[in-house]
């Protein structure tokens, strides 16, 4: 006996029975093709959460390996400029030379030299560490570091001329040009009196190098080298103080100096002396700063026979002194500059190096900025060479357009001792000495 189905409106017509297998068949399909479309979209998010997780990981890679590029030219751009007429040296140093941090990440540097323009390029790649992660980065960056080339200033003092010219500040009656029997019969810058100083004149003459220039291609910092051959005519003077002036500003200043002293009479201040112990009557080499008036001694060396410049206890004439001059920005443990005292620029810091030398091996007449030939020493106490100091910068020069640079001398009013002489003055404008750079990035 069948089933049997009418419509409510017609009692007598049949309809036909519901197949239920072949329901359960479409609802079976359609539920198979919604997980496969459901998968398919799960998929597609999964990649895309994948990918854009991916992405970020290699956009912090390369961040990561920028700075690490950057931080390579951070390292090698200050060893360049100290070395910048050295250009066997750097290379040998710096090219194809890799640097690896304490996690392994690390930085390359590729170096080379274009003689023609005195043009160094230097390519730093920073370089991440090989770990879990799928994208790892590299990174380049392009310096190109541009120095003078090996030139100098040399400024004589062979005529009156010479002196009118280039120098500023300074008496007529104490300071002339001569030529004769005191000062070997060959031109020679003569001093006389208790105290006597000249400034170079930059500011007035266009001959000479403009500073302000030289500063401002060199990131707003000035760094130079300075060398004079002196005598004293009576080498046996109880008393002298006589070589270079840097830093000059209108009362402040440092200076590098041939000193012998007895009694402290004629130098600066006793309080001057009294900072070099004892009362000896032997020649020293003293590095010193004048801040408004107060003299401090920053170092000192008891000139010996080793140092090429005494004889007898007595300093031979025409010795050499030369001082190298190096500015720096002071930086924070990330390598940026600073401000810590919050005057709106940039610190700065001086390292300063002595040298001397003596006639048998520099004779006068000689002018050389070969550091080889120069005698390096050891202060006798005090700081190590280079000496660090921050009491007077290049900050403002621009607007201040200091002196800068001069020399001074110190002597009793004796008659056989109040004559004193230089001769082969130059400048080397740089830094370390070795000229201005342009340091490009791209």
């Amino acid at each position: 006996m069948g089933i049997k189905i009418t419509h409510k409106g017609c009692p007598s017509c049949r309809l036909p029975l519901p197949v239920i297998g072949e329901q359960r068949g479409s609802v079976l399909i359609a539920l198979i093709i919604t997980m496969v479309i459901i998968a398919g979209l799960g998929a597609a998010l999964v990649t895309m959460s994948t990918t854009s997780s991916l992405s970020q990981f290699g956009a912090m890679d390369s961040f990561r390996a920028y700075y690490l590029a950057e931080a390579g030219g951070r390292y090698a751009i200050p060893i360049i400029k100290k070395n910048i007429n050295d250009p066997a040296t750097l290379i040998a140093q710096l090219n194809g030379k890799t640097f690896t941090l304490a996690n392994h990440d690390s930085f390359q540097l590729t170096l080379s030299y274009a003689a023609a323009t005195y043009t160094y390029t230097l390519v730093a790649k920073g370089i991440l560490a090989q770990g879990a992660q799928a994208l790892n980065a590299t990174r380049a960056v392009t310096y190109s570091i541009t120095g003078p080339g090996p030139g100098s200033t040399d400024i004589p003092f062979n005529t009156k001329t010479d002196l009118s010219n280039n120098w500023t500040g300074y008496n007529p009656a104490k300071v002339k040009v001569v030529k004769n029997k005191q000062a070997d019969k060959a031109p020679a810058l003569k001093l006389v009196g208790a105290q006597t100083a000249l400034q170079l004149d930059w500011n007035n003459n266009p001959g000479l190098p403009n500073l302000v220039d030289t500063w401002e291609a060199d990131d707003q910092l000035l760094s130079y080298a300075l060398q004079v051959k002196t005598k004293i005519y009576n080498p046996t003077a109880q008393e002298y103080m006589i070589g270079l002036s840097f830093r000059n500003r209108s009362d402040s200043r440092y200076g590098l100096s041939f000193l012998k002293r007895n009694k402290c009479k004629f130098l600066p201040s006793k309080a001057f002396c009294t900072q070099i112990p004892g009362n000896d009557t032997n020649p020293y080499i003293v590095l010193w700063k004048n801040i408004a008036g107060i003299y401090t001694v920053l170092g000192y060396h008891k000139a010996l026979a080793a140092d090429n410049i005494v004889t007898s206890g007595n300093l031979n004439a025409w010795s050499t002194l030369v001082v190298k001059l190096e500015e720096q920005y002071v930086l924070d443990a990330f390598g940026q500059k600073v401000d810590v005292n919050g005057d709106g620029s940039y610190d700065r810091k001086n390292l300063i190096t002595a040298y001397v030398q003596g006639t048998s091996l520099y004779p006068r007449d000689t002018i050389a900025w070969d550091y080889t030939k120069f005698q390096t020493f050891t202060w006798d106490a005090g700081p190590s060479s280079p000496v660090e100091d921050t009491s007077l910068t290049s900050e403002n020069f621009d607007t201040l357009r200091p002196t800068e640079i001069g020399l001074h001398a110190f002597y009793p009013y004796a008659k056989q001792d109040n004559k004193q002489f230089i001769v082969d003055f130059s400048l080397k404008l740089g830094s370390g000495g070795s000229g201005s750079t342009t340091v490009i990035q791209y």
